[in-house]
């Protein structure tokens, strides 16, 4: 009989303790119920529901290293749990995706936008419901000049994850661009420092600018980027093509390099 009791209460407690991690989980309180499912593993630790909801609860707080670590030993101790399984693969994906959006990152934030563009591609293809990555594509898309586009994948962002400021930021930031008065790009460049030096040069002199990639399309989305662009708007567009034209022209002379390879065109309408 005290055999009994003694096996049978903590069996009850670590019932309590899964019962509370659960209903914490419905509040949306991770990291508590993370706590009470551990609390639970502590008594029955050998228990493969307690190890697959450790699992979705570490999965929702994004350490997916531990979480499928979980997975893996809720269907050691349980074959039959089809979801840990899933949960594991969904979990496998995530990871992988995040990796990807990372080196997009980093890619991106060295201004090699070619392999950013891909990777984020290739985060999208993994999660095609991940918000952050909608958020870094429409920020490469507007490095590439391709406003409209970038702005559908802002908002694509915000449907997705309605809280997240920085897309929502970002949405707001194109749709002035776009509203604004007609941009007229008055320069290309190959060299893209060049056309960032340009648009120093403009700000100086009390210029609004913007430089974008020129970019060709490829397979798949890739984008190649053959130079940079500087735009202004159309009633300072005179004004900032002389300012550029004075302060370039010589430096081409001596230097053979092109100044712009295209005339000044209007960008949008």
């Amino acid at each position: 009989m005290e055999t009994t009791e003694a096996t049978t209460e903590p069996s009850l407690q670590a019932e309590v303790h899964l019962a509370q991690a659960a209903a914490l989980e419905a509040e949306g309180a991770p990291e508590a119920a993370l706590r009470e499912c551990d609390a639970a593993l502590e008594l029955l630790p050998e228990w493969a529901d307690a190890h697959y909801l450790r699992g979705t609860l570490l999965a929702t707080l994004e350490r997916l290293p531990e979480a499928m670590a979980a997975f893996e030993r809720a269907l050691e101790l349980d074959a039959s749990l089809h979801n840990a399984r899933e949960e594991w693969a969904a979990a496998q994906l995530r990871q992988a995706a995040g990796a990807y959006l990372e080196r997009a990152r980093q890619l991106r934030e060295a201004g090699d936008l070619n392999p950013a563009y891909l990777a984020c591609r290739f985060a999208l293809a993994l999660q095609p419901e991940w918000a952050a990555a909608h958020n870094l594509h429409g920020l490469l898309l507007e490095n590439f000049g391709e406003y409209a586009r970038a702005l559908e994948a802002f908002h694509r962002a915000l449907d997705l994850e309605p809280a997240l400021e920085e897309a929502r930021q970002n949405e707001r930031r194109v749709t002035q661009l776009l509203q604004h008065e007609e941009l007229v790009v008055v320069a290309r460049y190959l060299n893209v420092a060049q056309a960032h030096l340009a648009h120093n040069l403009l700000a100086v002199e009390g210029i609004e600018s913007f430089v974008t990639d020129e970019s060709m399309g490829g397979m798949y989305g890739y984008l190649s980027v053959i130079g940079a662009r500087v735009m202004v708007r159309a009633s300072d567009a005179e004004r900032a093509e002389a300012l550029l034209r004075e302060t370039f022209a010589p430096l081409d002379e001596e230097t053979g390099e092109e100044e712009a390879f295209e005339d000044e065109e209007s960008e949008m309408s």
